[in-house]
């Protein structure tokens, strides 16, 4: 992502409401948001990697953590983030053993998913940045 640009986030949910919505709170001012209903919707959009993949654990096609998994090996740069209704500690080892970046809930005001993602992304550009 080059300085001053947007981060491209992609939205995973099988919910078509909770993509709207989701893809509203966010808005067009911090990041670029594109949305997908199931990992097939999502494979046009992982040509060009996002910065970020904001997923739904449960879905119906294929699992948010098996997709997570996938996404992590041909995509190791991308953050992934669960974001879910799950209880926390379902949610705590699903990041654990699939190699996401995070988790959230989907009870999470804007400003906690804003940040989450803010953060996210900070945490990621550090690990890319090269050695001192």
């Amino acid at each position: 992502m080059a300085i001053g640009e947007r981060p491209k986030i992609l939205l995973i949910d099988d919910d078509e409401r909770f993509l709207e919505v989701t893809e509203r709170r966010l808005g067009p001012r911090e990041f670029k948001v594109a949305t997908a209903q199931s990992w097939v919707d999502a494979i046009p959009h992982l040509r060009e990697p996002p910065d970020l993949v904001l997923l739904d654990v449960r879905m119906v096609s294929l699992s948010g953590a098996r997709l997570c998994s996938l996404i992590k090996e041909r995509h190791p740069h991308t953050a992934v983030v669960f974001y879910s209704s799950e209880p926390e500690a379902s949610l705590r080892a699903l990041t654990f053993e699939h190699g996401a970046d995070g988790y959230l809930s989907k009870s999470a005001d804007r400003a906690e998913l804003v940040g989450c993602i803010s953060a996210t992304l900070r945490a990621r550009a550090g690990k890319k940045a090269p050695p001192r």
